[in-house]
């Protein structure tokens, strides 16, 4: 730990670099004590992981082909989050809790629950709000406008190896 114009810079093990203004640190010292240099690591890192979170989304572009994918994804889970919502109503909740565990269900008669609950839904409106089309993105790996939402700070100095990845153990 270092202090230079009234900053404090602190550095893991793992090669996570965060350069804090003193009164900040004094702040998470009073409240955390003896955990201080942890929770302020921990918080840097939280804080550079959501910045090269930020950085990667800036960059990112979809094409037309992901565009239509996404479309299709999204349609296809509001359709699903239709049908298993019919399933609750119908009662059949226990079922949809044991096939979304991956537990065992006899394939027959959740066959026949789920023609019943498309039976009771009818036509379905498959219009993608906008948490489909979120999901229907992070299941093909990019990154949404929530995923980087939120505030970045702290706005401390944050430096680390491109290859660290929040660890901040051993600090």
């Amino acid at each position: 730990m270092s202090n230079a114009n009234d900053t404090i810079t602190l550095k893991s093990a793992h090669g996570l670099t965060a350069t804090i203004p003193e009164q900040e640190y004094n702040a998470i010292v009073a409240e955390y004590q003896g955990r201080a240099r942890e929770i302020a690591l921990s918080r840097a890192g939280a804080a550079l992981k959501h910045r090269r979170a930020l950085a990667q989304y800036d960059h990112q572009t979809i094409t037309a082909e992901q565009a239509a994918e996404i479309d299709q994804i999204a349609r296809a889970l509001v359709r699903d989050n239709a049908i298993i919502a019919a399933v609750n109503d119908l009662g059949y909740g226990v079922y949809a809790a044991r096939v979304a565990a991956g537990r065992p269900v006899n394939p027959a008669q959740w066959g026949n629950i789920l023609a019943r609950a498309r039976a009771s839904v009818g036509d379905i409106d498959d219009t993608p709000d906008r948490s489909a089309l979120d999901e229907a993105a992070r299941l093909l790996g990019l990154l949404t406008a929530d995923d980087v939402a939120g505030d970045t700070r702290p706005t401390w100095t944050i430096n680390a190896p491109d290859e660290w990845d929040r660890q901040v153990e051993g600090a």
